[in-house]
This record gives C-alpha cells, sequence and structure tokens, in this order.
C-alpha cells in the first residue's frame, strides 16, 4: 500500500492536469461580468447617467470585480480542500513503466470532477451571495443616501462581505483538515 504522501503527489499531478488554464483570468472575467450587471439597475432605477457618472461606473465595478476574484479564487481553495477529502476508489495503480488502466482513468476522471466541481461551486456561491447582498443594500438599507454614494458603499461593502466570508471559510477549512 502506498503512502499517504505518495498519494497526495498523485493526486496533486492529476489534478495540475486538468485545470483551467490561467485560473486568474476566467475569475476576472466573471467578476466584471457580475460586478457590472447591478449597473443597470442604477441607471434604469436610479436615474443615474452614463454619461456623467461614468467614473463611478468604471472605478466601483472594477474594484468589485478585483474583491470578487480574489473571493473566487479563497472559496475554490476551500471547496478543492473539502473534495479532497472524498475517498478515491480503491483501484491498483500502475506502476513505474506500466501503462494506465481504465481504472487509472477512472480516477483521473474523479479528480478532474472534484476540481469543476470546486470551481463551479465558487463562482456560483460568490456571485450568488454577491447579487443578494447588493440589492439589499442598494435597494434597502442606502435607498434613503444619494444614488453615487449609494452605489459606490452598496457594491463596494458587498463585494468587500464576499471576499471576507470567502476567507473565513478557508480559514474554517483550514482548520478542520488539521
Amino acid at each position: 500500500m502506498e503512502s499517504t504522501f505518495e498519494e497526495d503527489s498523485i493526486l496533486d499531478r492529476q489534478i495540475s492536469a486538468h485545470k483551467v488554464p490561467n485560473k486568474r483570468i476566467l475569475y476576472m472575467l466573471v467578476a466584471l461580468t457580475a460586478s457590472v450587471l447591478p449597473t443597470y439597475p442604477f441607471q434604469g432605477i436610479a436615474g443615474m447617467e452614463f454619461s456623467s457618472d461614468w467614473p463611478f461606473y468604471l472605478i466601483v465595478p472594477i474594484a468589485s470585480a478585483v474583491l470578487l476574484s480574489m473571493a473566487y479564487h479563497s472559496t475554490f481553495v476551500a471547496q478543492h480542500m473539502k473534495l479532497k477529502t472524498i475517498a478515491l476508489p480503491d483501484a491498483p495503480r500502475p506502476k513505474k513503466g506500466q501503462k494506465a488502466t481504465s481504472d487509472d482513468s477512472k480516477v483521473a476522471e474523479l479528480e478532474k470532477s472534484k476540481y469543476e466541481a470546486a470551481l463551479g461551486y465558487s463562482l456560483f456561491f460568490c456571485n450568488l451571495v454577491f447579487i443578494l447582498l447588493v440589492l439589499f443594500f442598494n435597494f434597502y438599507l442606502f435607498k434613503s443616501f444619494d444614488r453615487r454614494i449609494n452605489y459606490t458603499i452598496g457594491m463596494t461593502l458587498a463585494s468587500g462581505l464576499v471576499y471576507w466570508l470567502a476567507l473565513e471559510n478557508t480559514k474554517t477549512v483550514t482548520k478542520k483538515q488539521k
């Protein structure tokens, strides 16, 4: 039977073989999309004009996107650590020089599924919490504020809270793993 260290190194090699190339770019694109979405209600409902309020529409979504992309990564790491603890099916592992069998491809497929599940969960969870917080802050809690202040505070506070929640989740998972 192989040691835990050898199994972990095999697991890490298999996961790295199925990684999305340049995850940070993916995170930033998704975060920019999510942080630009709340601008439409402010333009349509609150009456913020694109022409006169363009600095708000440029700076606030970029700042929110940076915080969201860091939250995506932190949530991904926590979820991936949780999924790593799921036991792999007992399959004989090939020794050096042997060809991979169908069991090895099943293990690799399982690892790819774990990776994709962690990535999908991180994007879904962070975006859901972000949009709900934006709606709560901007259209309930800060609705009596000036629309530009409302937009700035609501968006940055929502993305900051999502990032903070992601960091706390990662700390909790790390403590449980030890």
